[in-house]
């Protein structure tokens, strides 16, 4: 997964306030026990050290058990991350279809429902639906929540020459500041021209509401079309609209600008 550096150094500050340390770039080197603590011991920055605890959790992910399909037989590739499929969700074998985890693609409840109701519909209907990835959005649930679709800033700037940020803080929205969550923003990506190509929401539940950005990326559509909907007061999601008024703020300090120059023109 990818999400804007920003936007994780301002979730890295958040949960530091809660007296949760974040270590990153290290290497384990052992678990062991010790009396009633477990102790995990890790070389950072060339230093060795441990940390205790009481409970170790860990979190590796999901490989995909393909090995036992014998695939090369039906003429099926795969390679260590899982099976090959193309947009279709075809397999190399044109008339097997596959989706979800077994698959080298996003592991998620939701791309899996995705992925079937693509296969469902290409397998028994004509004019076959291709995947879009690109579209898909996620969330991680920590608290605050992390949620993004599309592009990140670094991958925005990538593909297009210019980008437009538009963001807008917690700490100014009423509800978040009502429900002591006045904490992490809001982050709209979008062409010069206002097309929308990426947003990252950290806040609050930021999942549940995320997704009228889902649609707007989609449908491809302009932030001032966001601009056009009047959201409900006082609730989380204005401040996704507030975020987008700030396009219409800057067309308004770029025809004032035009106006002056016009009048000094007139003047001379």
């Amino acid at each position: 997964l990818h999400y804007d550096d920003d936007m994780a150094h301002l979730l890295q500050e958040i949960l530091a306030v809660e007296e949760i340390t974040i270590l990153t770039n290290v290497m384990i080197h052992e678990v062991r026990k010790k009396g009633k603590q477990k102790e995990v011991v890790f070389e950072r920055g060339g230093k060795k050290t441990f940390v205790a605890s009481d409970i170790i959790l860990l979190a590796t992910g999901k490989k995909p058990n393909i090995e036992m399909l014998n695939g090369e037989v039906a003429g099926i590739a795969y390679d260590a991350q899982g099976l090959l499929v193309n947009k279709k969700l075809q397999t190399t074998n044109k008339r097997i279809y596959a989706c979800g985890d077994v698959l080298n693609t996003y592991r998620y409840t939701h791309i899996a429902q995705e992925q079937a109701k693509i296969i469902i519909r290409n397998a028994l209907f004509p004019f076959a639906r291709k995947i879009n990835y690109a579209t898909i959005a996620w969330v991680t649930f920590t608290d605050p929540e992390f949620a993004h679709v599309g592009l990140t800033e670094e991958q925005a700037k990538k593909k297009h020459t210019q980008i437009k940020i538009y963001t807008q803080e917690f700490k100014e929205n009423d509800r978040a500041i009502c429900r002591d969550a006045a904490y992490g923003k809001v982050k709209i990506l979008t062409t010069p021209q206002g097309k929308i190509v990426g947003a990252t929401i950290l806040g609050k539940n930021a999942g549940e509401y995320i997704h009228e950005l889902i649609l707007a990326l989609t449908q491809g559509m302009n932030i001032r079309d966001l601009q056009h909907i009047t959201p409900l007061y006082p609730t989380l999601t204005g401040a996704i609209h507030e975020a987008a008024e700030k396009e219409f703020l800057a067309r308004i300090k770029r025809h004032h600008k035009r106006l002056r120059f016009a009048r000094l023109f007139k003047l001379f």
